[in-house]
């Protein structure tokens, strides 16, 4: 078999992305990993909104089954990037050494 495997590009990118994270000053560390968090919450809630459509397809009373390859492809795909954000997350409160108080509900404009 040739080729890198997953599990090894997931390696080399996970030491890289140590190797960016330790350079960075606690000030830049605690905001970044904010952000990683928020955004975390919204790939989560695209995953979960992309599953919830794979099975609302997969009923036997809905006659959807053409698109079916295709949301199941959207859900892998959502969980993909979900995957690899929880992994950034992860990197950064490791760093931080703690998980940051992150607001669960952002104001709206004009509130």
């Amino acid at each position: 078999m040739g080729g890198t495997s997953i599990r090894d590009q997931i390696t080399e990118l996970s030491a890289k992305l140590d190797d960016f994270i330790d350079a960075l000053p606690s000030d830049d560390l605690h905001e970044l990993t904010v952000e990683a968090i928020l955004e975390h919450r919204k790939l989560l809630d695209i995953a979960e909104k992309a599953y919830n459509a794979l099975e609302a397809a997969r009923r036997p009373s809905n006659d959807c089954t053409p698109g079916l390859r295709k949301l199941e492809a959207a859900y892998l795909s959502a969980m993909k990037r979900n995957q690899a954000q929880l992994m950034l997350v992860a990197s950064l409160t490791d760093r931080l050494g703690y998980i940051p108080d992150v607001n669960v509900a952002t104001p709206t404009a004009g509130a």
